[in-house]
Order: C-alpha cells, then structure tokens, then sequence
C-alpha cells in the first residue's frame, strides 16, 4: 500500500520531520528520512539549498500585492508537480499558525543560502 510521503514527512524550514501519530507510517517517515539523508545538510546540500529557495519564493510571493498573480503563482508553487512543494506548504503552513517561528526559519534560509558554496 502506498501512501502519501505528507502523511509521514513534513518539513521545519529545510529540516525534514516524521509526522504521523500512527506508529507504522511514524516509522515509515524516519525510515524515508534516514535512507534517503534528507535530513544531511552536509551529503545533501544542494536539497537543502533548493528547499531554502522555495521557502524564499514562498515568501516573496506571499508579500505580493497583487491578489491574482499572488494566487495563480502560489498554486503553482504548491501544486505537487512543483519541486519541493511538501517544503513550501509545510512553511505556508507554519507562517500561518506561528508567525514567529517561520520568521526564524526564513532567516535560517536566507543564511543558508547566503553562505551556500556548492561543491
């Protein structure tokens, strides 16, 4: 049986996180996690920058003053065909519901991505 991976991943700012309550998919998400190193900014840091991006996008875009190009460009960038788009609704999210902390995960990001040398 397969199931969706935002059933058992969510996202802290770049920060890959297990979510369910259920035991098995709970497991499931740290199994993803851990086998694929989402969580390794140091073997993965090209994932970590690019989810940093989105989080910047996101942010940019939800600034925009313009209702309908804000809204058609964040349908795209939450559409599930969209690179990383558990990231950027997991931030939207959490913009949403702790204003604060998702200020310090954009600062995060911009500090990552202001210091990121690709190797």
């Amino acid at each position: 049986m397969d199931v969706d991976c935002e059933k058992c991943i969510s996202f802290e700012g770049a920060v890959p996180t297990s979510i369910s309550f259920d035991e098995h998919l709970h497991e499931r998400g740290l199994v993803t996690i851990d086998f694929f190193k989402l969580y390794e900014p140091n073997e993965r840091g090209v994932l970590f920058r690019e989810r940093c991006d989105k989080i910047l996008q996101v942010d940019a875009v939800i600034s925009y003053p313009d209702e309908t190009l804000k809204n058609l460009a964040l349908k795209n960038i939450l559409s599930n065909k969209s690179p990383h788009s558990n990231c950027a609704r997991s931030y939207l999210a959490l913009k949403k519901e702790n204003p604060e902390k998702a200020q310090s995960v954009l600062k995060d990001a911009m500090t990552l991505i202001s210091t990121y040398i690709p190797t």
